[in-house]
């Protein structure tokens, strides 16, 4: 189980956090399998980390689902939202912005992409931008409805719907009990004690 710390004094900032749980360099798949599952809530909290450190971000957008009405202002501050609908450009603008050292976070929206276009993309393209990743200390998401990337450091998978009468709840209230499962950790010491960011 992930939670937000809600107590500010008890726990460490959501810097702090960010930093030691999703490192930079590193590439994490987040895997949301339907809608109400908390993928949307995980993007949202990583944009939100990635502005307390004052950083740029940059959202690639493969299904055009992302709407910026229902996130809070200071997260689209210095955010560069790209919108693609095909799964080659979503892939060569990836690549692009991994190369460019101003986007210390980049997320990919793969969640709207066919399954099977997913499965037949060349493995040697999820390792090269996990390189790019790497080597650029950029930290990458990659959203999926399914698990599909090789290549993932951390592999966080998000299984529970949450029932309707939770749309009447506050934000900071649903994540401080998401529940994640950790399917895969290749980030020694990210895992322990792992919680999303307030």
């Amino acid at each position: 189980m992930l939670s937000f710390p809600h107590n500010r004094e008890e726990n460490p900032s959501p810097a702090a956090l960010w930093a030691t749980q999703f490192p930079r360099g590193v590439l994490c798949e987040v895997v949301a399998g339907g809608p109400s599952r908390g993928g949307q809530l995980c993007l949202l909290t990583f944009l939100l980390a990635a502005r307390a450190e004052g950083g740029f971000a940059a959202l690639v957008d493969g299904g055009d689902s992302f709407d910026p009405q229902t996130v809070p202002g200071e997260a689209m501050e210095h955010l560069l939202w790209v919108r693609c609908g095909e799964l080659r450009a979503i892939l060569q603008c990836a690549d692009t912005l991994l190369r460019d050292e101003n986007f210390p976070l980049v997320l990919i929206d793969l969640r709207s992409i066919e399954d099977t276009r997913l499965r037949r993309t060349p493995l040697s393209l999820w390792y090269r931008l996990q390189r790019l990743a790497r080597r650029n200390e950029t930290r990458l998401a990659l959203f999926t409805a399914r698990a599909t990337v090789p290549s993932a450091h951390l592999r966080l998978a998000f299984t529970v719907p949450y029932p309707l009468a939770s749309l009447d709840e506050p934000v900071h209230a649903l994540a401080r009990d998401l529940p994640i499962e950790v399917v895969r950790s290749r980030v020694p010491g990210a895992v322990e004690g792992l919680k999303l960011m307030a």
